[in-house]
């Protein structure tokens, strides 16, 4: 039997409450996105005490991985058993495996943790998208998007700095354990104010089995785990890059594209639809029933293309320079995470302002355009603090520095999102913002993967090549040591043989923001493509106030009968 179909207005949340739900799904989003990149300052720390530094990326490229990879089978299950559903259950998940990091007890049980709390916190973002995109008209969607900018913008640079202060004070575990509290008032908050309409139907195990894509799921998370693990380990001792060991992962990871775009074609609800890609999302008979057609334009494509050169260059910069801070310049944690205010606060600060500017000038391309060229500009005078070579920081220039980066991050990370919702129909708003955010952990996980890549490939060659030299390199567990826990071995050195150390860890970053550079510059580039599409706004308010009447009136309903049920985000079958 099928659900009985519920308008649009079925879903907006009564005005009174839009904050207390807004402020609850911020805080669930808020540690998902957190989680990110609140262990780069911890790196060294994790490293040293097991023992295995090189490895340490593994805990943030694990997180993001089943984060990117379960992103379209959450989002699906969101549509099938209902938002709140999700959002209950991915919290209390996400929860209980941050738990399970702060206490594990070696690298591999933390590795393992930390992709079991990703696939929490990838259903944590489904749910809150979905939410955000059906809670108000879609004309006003973009005021409320910016909850989704900024949090995100917020989280994956203040990571850092408060990683920082808990490694300085406390034990590691404490930057899982602090998501406790923080996910326990979010959790509490919806159960008490997020309502939806109730179901008729049923959800049943073999509506999991027809409606999601399960074979195309498997091929999309086989291709995110192959190709990090291709680029993670290429490079590194016993793992040259023209070796079958490297290749034949990334060979085996291009060649299910085309089996997984396939297997789109073929079924009837696929994790990411392809028409995504057209120059218009829906056939002309869908937008007939969309209040505001959207006309063709190149937007979605382009801002896909821009979201992922965002993800590799945010994330390289966000775990790897604080690492340069503790390594080169032989900061606290807490010292690197004070040190990327800069960074942090036009981030922050910018995000829902620029969605603000968006709406009362009803234009986004040139405040697009020259936010993204400013991130490249910043990133690649980042490569330069060292001074052209050597490890002499010029800290008032990094300061400088961040902060055209920050500007960059904080106006694109929101007007991406919104071009993205203004480019689709209505009915594929969350589809389409939840591959954009898949994209950007994507792009991540390619950006975290090259940028290992290098330091690692970069300071072994420095190292072998002191070790001619220098008796103290010359002996290969001093160079394993360095390499394995280098904030534990280098004050053991020598001044000199510090100097070279700092020296090969410093060109091996100033090369990892250049790349960032070309990240931030290609992503520019396709800004350029943009076209102006933006929605009529002239009966937003006539269907906000029959929505938010329909809200109050089924909330008195739901109080009258004495049975509040939640609905389910949209039909099921059985």
């Amino acid at each position: 039997m099928a659900a009985t179909p519920h308008n649009d207005s079925d879903y907006y949340v009564p005005a009174n409450r839009r904050i207390l739900v807004s402020t609850a799904l911020a805080l669930i989003l808020f540690i998902s996105a957190l989680d990110s990149t609140i262990v780069a300052v911890a790196l060294p720390k994790i490293g040293s005490d097991f023992n295995d530094y090189q490895s340490t990326s593994w805990v943030v490229t694990a997180y993001i991985i089943t984060y990117t990879a379960f992103l379209p089978i959450v989002s699906k299950l969101t549509d099938i058993v209902g938002r709140k559903y999700v959002l209950l259950v991915s919290t209390i998940f996400f929860m209980a495996f941050s738990g399970a990091c702060g206490g594990a007890k070696s690298l591999t049980e933390l590795i393992v943790f930390r992709a079991l709390q990703g696939i929490g916190g990838s259903a944590i973002y489904s749910g809150v998208v979905v939410t955000i995109s059906t809670m108000v008209p879609q004309e006003s969607v973009a005021k409320y998007t910016s909850i989704i900018g900024a949090v995100f913008a917020l989280s994956s640079v203040a990571g850092p700095l408060v990683g920082g202060a808990i490694v300085e004070h406390v034990h590691w575990g404490w930057i899982f354990f602090v998501n406790l509290p923080i996910g326990f008032v979010g959790a509490v908050m919806l159960q008490l104010f997020l309502e939806y309409p109730a179901s008729r139907a049923q959800i049943k195990l073999r509506d999991l089995k027809k409606r999601i894509d399960w074979i195309g799921s498997f091929l999309l998370l086989a291709c995110a785990v192959l190709l990090a693990l291709s680029l993670q380990i290429g490079g590194t001792p016993g793992y040259p890059w023209i070796s079958a060991k490297v290749l034949a992962p990334l060979a085996i990871s291009v060649a299910l594209i085309p089996v997984f775009l396939w297997v789109e074609t073929r079924h009837p609800e696929p994790i990411l639809p392809l028409r995504l890609f057209r120059s218009s999302s829906a056939s002309a008979s869908d937008s007939t029933q969309e209040v505001t057609p959207v006309p063709p334009s190149p937007n979605f494509n382009l801002m896909i293309i821009y979201t992922i050169c965002l993800g590799a260059a945010l994330y390289s910069t966000t775990v790897f320079l604080p690492q340069r801070l503790q390594i080169v310049d032989s900061l606290s944690p807490i010292g690197a995470g004070v040190k990327m205010l800069p960074i942090l606060l036009p981030t922050g600060l910018l995000s829902p302002f620029a969605g603000a500017t968006v709406m009362l000038s009803k234009s986004y391309r040139p405040l697009m355009s020259i936010a993204a060229a400013l991130g490249a500009i910043g990133a690649g005078l980042l490569s330069t603090i060292n001074g052209g070579g050597g490890t002499n920081t010029n800290f008032g220039r990094m300061y400088g520095y961040e902060v055209i980066e920050g500007i960059c991050i904080g106006v694109t990370i929101t007007v991406s999102t919104i071009i993205i919702q203004f480019s689709v129909h209505r009915k594929d708003l969350a589809t389409a913002t939840g591959f954009q955010s898949f994209s950007r952990m994507l792009g991540g996980l390619i950006g975290i993967a090259i940028s290992t890549a290098i330091v690692n490939v970069r300071v072994s060659e420095k190292l072998d090549a002191a070790a001619l030299t220098s008796q103290v390199f010359a002996n290969p567990g001093v160079r394993a040591g360095i390499m394995q826990g280098p904030t534990v071995v280098i004050p053991s050195l020598d001044p000199q043989s510090q100097a070279i150390v700092k020296e090969a860890y410093s060109s091996a970053y100033s090369l990892i923001f250049v790349v960032v550079a070309v990240w931030f510059g290609v992503g520019a580039v396709s800004t350029l493509g943009l076209k102006h599409i933006f929605p009529e706004v002239g009966a937003a308010v006539t269907r906000e106030e029959d929505g938010e009447e329909m809200a109050v009136r089924r909330e008195k309903g739901e109080e009258n009968s004495g049975q509040v049920e939640e609905g389910n985000g949209g039909t099921t079958s059985s």
